[in-house]
């Protein structure tokens, strides 16, 4: 831990040593007053209520100054501005992005979702998100409870959908949220000239990280979920995006792709290469340990100029100075009484 403001230390501990100095070098002048002269001074300050009373004086004198002096000091400590050195990730937060292309009542997207939801509880700095083949489902945000409750939501939905097609009877209230769970997941889209394809969905998972942010400051990882190629074989309409403009545009916002896909094969793989991602071919049953290895490998800040941040950490000296100056009021009071 270090001193942001040091020089403001120095002058409260040279404004301290001033101050005993002249307590103990300056004479004190005398009370001009006459003492009434008494009778067996020696005999009163044997007795056991005077040497009681000076033992009280002297502990509670020296109790009044330790208790000044702790709140000066944390005083002094808090107004220097203490600050802790944290981590090269640490001071570079990251952002997650989940993009997922397979429908959200996929046993491999439930486990996706529930994987994030039981991670993002803990997180810290991160930002997470998701996106869905055609709309943003969750945007970046810092509400972890949120995210992780939004995520349980979407997850649930795989096992409404297995039970709806093993034929066990679903009540109103369930059939009604598969319906709109999927609805709120991801919209059909048909257009005479135009078919979706996986950049495309890729190119809109990648627009989901602000582009008006100092990126070099933050770590960027996108993970998509789907399938190597969206498109029917026989499909003639074009795409909005091709696979080369994709692969820029995440180079160009310095955000690593992750893939889990069915086969390791494609233009996906050739984009997660580029961008120093990992290729993952799934199993509904082993996305948690596919994904256990792509957080390992997530992005570091490694070789960027700013490897330490500073931040202030004044709680301790505030909270322990806010103590002690209550047992220091209570102290006075007791001592009155």
């Amino acid at each position: 831990m270090g001193l942001t403001w040091w020089p403001v230390a120095t002058a409260g501990l040279l404004c301290l040593a001033i101050c005993i100095a002249l307590a103990a070098f300056l004479p004190t002048p005398r009370a001009l007053r006459r003492l009434r002269p008494l009778a067996h001074v020696e005999r009163l300050t044997r007795l056991p209520e005077y040497t009681r009373l000076v033992r009280l004086q002297f502990w509670s004198m020296l109790m009044f100054v330790m208790l000044l002096a702790t709140v000066f000091a944390l005083a002094l400590l808090a107004g220097s501005r203490p600050a802790g050195l944290r981590s090269a990730d640490a001071a570079h937060p990251e952002d997650i992005m989940l993009c997922v292309a397979d429908p959200v009542t996929d046993a491999a997207t439930a486990s996706l979702l529930n994987y994030f939801a039981r991670e993002a509880v803990g997180f810290d700095t991160q930002r997470i998100g998701l996106t869905s083949s055609s709309l943003r489902v969750v945007p970046l945000t810092r509400d972890y409870q949120y995210a992780a409750d939004e995520f349980s939501r979407y997850a649930e939905l795989a096992a409404l959908q297995q039970n709806l097609d093993a034929n066990k009877p679903l009540d109103e209230g369930q059939l009604t949220e598969l319906g709109t769970g999927i609805d709120d997941f991801s919209r059909p889209l048909d257009y005479v000239d135009y078919a979706r394809s996986t950049a495309d969905v890729v190119a809109l998972c990648l627009a989901g990280f602000p582009s008006t942010e100092n990126h070099a400051n933050r770590r960027r990882s996108l993970i998509y979920l789907g399938p190597n190629d969206i498109r029917r074989p026989d499909e003639q309409r074009p795409s909005l995006f091709s696979a080369q403009q994709v692969e820029d545009m995440a180079v160009g916002a310095d955000v690593q792709v992750n893939v889990i896909t069915q086969a390791d094969v494609g233009d996906l793989r050739t984009l997660a290469a580029r961008t120093g991602g990992r290729v993952e071919t799934y199993e509904p049953a082993a996305v948690d340990a596919s994904l256990d290895r792509i957080r390992t490998a997530a992005p570091h800040a490694d070789g960027n100029p700013i490897a330490q941040h500073s931040e202030d950490t004044p709680n301790v000296p505030l909270l322990g100075g806010i103590v002690v100056s209550a047992l220091l009021c209570i102290s006075l009071a007791v001592q009155r009484r």
